[in-house]
């Protein structure tokens, strides 16, 4: 197994979950967990759950500037109403204008990160979007 590290400021949190509530670092790389918010609208869930990502990062010593990767996840469920209310095309426009500004806004120059976008039927706490970060260390750490 690789030498791998949590960052302080989210181990204790990640203890007695099921998952790493924010980054594992394998040096040079750092994988973020999904970032959600419940709660609004979905651009607002959006927007949140990006910020939230952007923090992780910080607390892993990264920036939006060295994701590499970002997987986006649009919540699929009829009973949340985005199949009923609006065209997914609509929907993808929308949060696509919301992340390229977020990104721009945080340091990503003019080579956005690769992107894998996708609907599943529902996200965990009833969220409408989720954002996970695949991001490259500019120092790798070491571990001690």
């Amino acid at each position: 197994m690789k030498e791998c590290y949590v960052p302080v400021g989210l181990r204790e949190a990640s203890r007695g979950q099921p998952f790493s509530l924010g980054a594992i670092m394998v040096s040079p790389l750092v994988q973020l967990s999904g970032a959600i918010s419940p709660g609004g609208t979905m651009e607002e869930q959006f927007l949140k759950a990006l910020k939230l990502g952007e923090e992780r990062l910080a607390l892993s010593g990264c920036s939006c500037d060295d994701v590499i990767f970002a997987q986006v996840l649009v919540a699929d469920d009829p009973e949340s109403g985005i199949c009923r209310d609006i065209a997914v095309d609509e929907v993808y426009a929308s949060l696509n204008d919301l992340y390229v500004r977020f990104m721009h806004d945080n340091g990503v120059g003019d080579f956005m990160p690769a992107r894998l976008a996708f609907s599943p039927h529902s996200l965990p706490k009833g969220s409408l979007g989720e954002v996970v970060f695949l991001a490259k260390m500019e120092q790798p750490f070491v571990a001690s």
